[in-house]
């Protein structure tokens, strides 16, 4: 626009100022500049689309695989045993809540990974059962605190 804008203005011979001829010629070499970029940006995208396709493909299955073994953990025992240690109990529950966190924090990163890339999401199954195991045996062991509290 601005180079048929001056187009116009020597076509019904007005006078231009060196410094605008200057600044023309300044944006149509940043024009051309910028559409090369924008080319080569085009051209390597399916390049790298495919890459990160191929690296996302072997960091689901062992995301999967942690969540499973953070099932297995919370499948333990002795989180129910109610012999246990409270605060010792308290404190590994915490630890495992919060690498679930992490774990459920990376399932949602790469699901959006996933959508942005035009393939369909993982859904990792026993991501909701660890929730439930964890939610169920951290409020078993806090309420317990609390009641000891108190009590006392």
């Amino acid at each position: 626009m601005y180079g048929q804008f001056y187009n116009k203005m020597t076509e019904f011979q007005l006078k231009v100022k060196k410094e605008d001829k200057d600044a023309l010629n300044d944006s149509v070499v940043a024009i051309a500049s910028l559409s090369n970029h924008v080319q080569n940006v085009e051209s390597s995208m399916e390049a790298n689309k495919a890459t990160f396709k191929k690296t996302l493909n072997e960091l689901v299955p062992k995301l999967d695989k942690e969540i499973n073994a953070l099932f297995e953990v919370a499948q333990d025992p002795v989180y129910l045993a109610g012999d246990s240690d409270m605060y010792q109990m308290l404190q590994r529950l915490d630890e495992i809540e919060a690498k679930f966190k992490a774990l459920e924090e990376r399932s949602m990163t790469y699901n959006n990974w996933q959508q942005v890339l035009e393939t369909q999401p993982t859904v990792f199954e026993k991501l909701d059962a660890t929730r439930e195991e964890m939610t169920l045996r951290c409020v078993m062991w806090r309420s317990l605190h609390d009641w000891q509290q108190m009590n006392e």
